[in-house]
């Protein structure tokens, strides 16, 4: 019978698939801590711009990530990996974060949760359609004009201030690798949004967090998506969640520790959309 026990992380998306039969996990109680000394952080820094520079060139940021990490290691991956860790069960890696720009819609993150790879795509502008029109009145009347507005609406006319209904499509996207390579998880946000250049509304088009590996005990839980209507001008569709994941190694299971996921798009009464992610 396949044995279980549970590890906690700071590092929690450590790609053991790829890890040498010399284990970085055993008993209970015990924490090894990865430190990486200033000359390891130097090439590890090396290791983060070598990669953000071949990313710049790629269409396919995904795919040229997991090219790159399928054929180089970094400093905290060798670290793990070299560990003496017979008696410990838990692993703690303190690494400063950084963050690096790689086109005007993606980014990558290197923080002590693994790699983190952050997309963000939107639409042009199209006529709303009748129901988009519809619905985004019906959406907005608890978010009435005010006294100054309805003035305005009185004496000038609507067409004097308010604009047609467009709608403009988006979404967001973060993929979380260890530092390994190991593509964990992906969560990722869609929405329509339709505006007149008073209000927004939004129509959520697909959410999802999905695994991307067979690991054992892995668990996605606590998933959570909508839409934040509490401002006529600003739409927020959104989707959470939280995964968990491990492997059977030597006849153990090991049980890693969660990381909580969510990505937001957001859009405005004006047509304009972005994106933003968090995890820990």
């Amino acid at each position: 019978m396949l044995k279980t026990k549970k590890i906690l992380f700071s590092l929690s998306t450590i790609g053991i698939l790829t890890v040498p039969p010399v284990q970085t996990f055993a008993t209970e109680n015990e924490t090894i801590q990865i430190n990486l000394s200033p000359a390891e952080e130097i090439k590890q820094k090396q290791f983060e711009e070598n990669l953000v520079s071949v990313l710049k060139k790629s269409k396919n940021k995904e795919e040229q990530l997991e090219t790159y990490m399928d054929s180089h290691t970094n400093e905290i991956q060798e670290k793990i990996e070299k560990e003496d860790n017979d008696d410990s069960n838990s692993l703690l890696v303190e690494t400063d974060t950084h963050t690096y720009p790689l086109d005007e819609n993606s980014k990558i993150i290197f923080s002590n949760q693994g790699i983190i790879l952050d997309e963000f795509q939107e639409g042009d502008d199209r006529p709303a359609t009748l129901l988009e029109e519809e619905t985004l009145e019906q959406n907005t009347t608890e978010n009435r004009l005010s006294f100054f507005n309805s003035l305005k609406e009185t004496f000038l006319g609507k067409s004097a201030y308010a604009a047609s209904a467009k709608t403009k499509y988006a979404h967001n996207e973060r993929t979380l690798y260890s530092f390994f390579g190991t593509k964990v998880a992906t969560a990722s946000i869609g929405a329509n949004f339709t505006y007149d250049g008073k209000k927004v509304t939004a129509r959520i088009t697909h959410h999802y967090i999905k695994r991307n590996f067979d690991g054992f005990a892995y668990s996605i839980y606590d998933k959570s998506s909508g839409v934040d209507t509490s401002n006529s001008k600003k739409r927020t569709a959104f989707q959470e969640g939280i995964v968990s994941y491990g492997l059977a190694v030597n006849g153990v299971g090991l049980t890693f520790e969660e990381t909580f996921l969510r990505v937001n798009v957001h859009g405005d009464y004006k047509g304009r959309t972005y994106g933003t992610s968090n995890s820990y």
